[in-house]
């Protein structure tokens, strides 16, 4: 009899990051395969079931209006009675450290059922930094079979923390499976000329009639929504960028606004009396893509903007105090610049002034990207799932030093203030 295998997902990066896998998964004759979709960020996936064409999903419904506790308890609720006392599962794929992975990894165990962590090990060992979710993907950590790790030293905080080295596996990270299958269309001529002023009119036209077809001014992708950020970030981040953008008229910064009410509003109200600062609506996929290769740097607070910006090498500034990403800081692919007004000015001056003469940022080095080489998702799926390897186009493992990893306690990215 097939095996049943379950991916659970309910954000923008999630659904992302699982989809090589659930590509992968669908490749192999003797498994079923089941999509739970849980609600957390129903507005956020527009188009991506289609562009990785999932299949086979169960949409629970749920509508992330509520808090965290309350989230969690319908979430819980629901995937035991419409997943687990509905079907016979042998495998849970959870994603990153989303307050759905969490809880899907949590009635998975409470059901016996084995749970694969896609993207673990990740750490800042503050529990509110990022919050929820350093809390969330060190419970997953407890309660997961196997830990896919994007680099060896995500692995290593797992091996100190007592996990199984058996059950921990450097794989890369499935984002640049995502990001190098979706690139090869972005930069088609026919996606730019039939498929963006579809996906996203308003990016279209501020490269086709707007200011940004001027090929020489510089251009800033700019984004902004962590929750610990939310307090005081808000103002210092967006104060710094229109005292920037007042003074470099000749620098665009084209902001996609999450859709949380706190970031659109605090955008709105700083930003649209600027006239080189762009407001767009949330970007899907695609579109974000297409963007990431027209900018020439990017400031952001962002973990997954984190693993993608180093495929296009350029300078990224980190708009957070710690990172639990510390390969692109240690690589000098990105530079950690914490949300003090003073510092996000300073820093993105000088980044503006090496731009200018043609020069690279003096901390920026142009160096592989850390989280992978494409093939994340085959060692995920060949590790859960062996097959004979003389028929398979995955002939070893990844060297996990192509993976340049380090223990968290060997770095100190400390964001000083100006």
């Amino acid at each position: 009899m097939k095996k049943l295998v379950v991916l659970i997902w309910g954000t923008r990066p999630e659904v992302i990051k699982i989809a090589p896998v659930y590509l992968e998964l669908k490749r192999r004759s003797d498994l079923r395969i089941l999509n739970v979709m849980t609600g957390q960020h129903r507005e956020l996936l527009r188009g991506l079931i289609e562009l990785f064409e999932l299949e086979s999903i169960i949409d629970l419904g749920i509508h992330h209006k509520s808090d965290l506790s309350q989230f969690s308890a319908q979430l819980i609720q629901s995937l035991q009675e419409k997943v687990f006392n509905q079907f016979s599962v042998d495998l849970v794929y959870v994603q990153g450290d989303t307050t759905t992975a969490m809880n899907a990894a949590l009635v998975a165990f409470y059901n016996r059922v084995p749970v694969a962590h896609i993207e673990a090990g990740l750490r800042t060992y503050d529990s509110y930094s990022p919050f929820p979710e350093e809390m969330n993907r060190q419970l997953i950590s407890r309660m997961a079979r196997w830990s896919f790790c994007p680099t060896k030293g995500a692995k290593e905080n797992l091996l100190k923390e007592g996990y199984p080295e058996s059950q921990a596996l450097v794989t890369g990270n499935t984002v640049v499976d995502a990001l190098r299958r979706v690139r090869k269309q972005t930069l088609s001529d026919r996606y730019i000329s039939e498929v963006l002023p579809e996906e996203s009119p308003d990016l279209f036209q501020l490269f086709k009639d707007g200011p940004l077809k001027i090929a020489s001014c510089l251009k800033a992708l700019v984004t902004f929504h962590r929750r610990e950020s939310l307090a005081s970030g808000v103002h210092e981040v967006f104060s710094a960028i229109v005292e920037i953008a007042q003074k470099n008229k000749d620098v665009h910064f084209i902001f996609p606004v999450h859709l949380n009410p706190k970031v659109a509003q605090s955008a709105t109200l700083y930003f649209q009396h600027i006239d080189n600062v762009h407001l767009l609506p949330p970007l899907s996929y695609r579109p974000m893509i297409f963007l990431f290769d027209q900018v020439d740097f990017a400031l952001s607070d962002s973990g997954g903007l984190q693993e993608e910006f180093p495929e296009m090498q350029k300078p990224l500034l980190i708009l957070r105090a710690n990172t639990e990403r510390p390969e692109v800081v240690h690589l000098g692919l990105a530079r950690l610049i914490g949300t003090h007004k003073k510092n996000v000015i300073f820093e993105t001056e000088s980044l503006l002034t090496a731009l200018r003469k043609n020069e690279a940022p003096h901390w920026f080095r142009q160096a592989p990207n850390p989280y992978g080489d494409g093939l994340a998702s085959q060692r995920i799926v060949e590790c859960c799932f062996p097959i004979d390897l003389q028929a398979s186009s995955l002939q070893e493992p990844i060297n996990e030093n192509l993976l340049h990893g380090l223990n968290q306690d060997s770095l100190n990215f400390t964001v000083q203030t100006l």
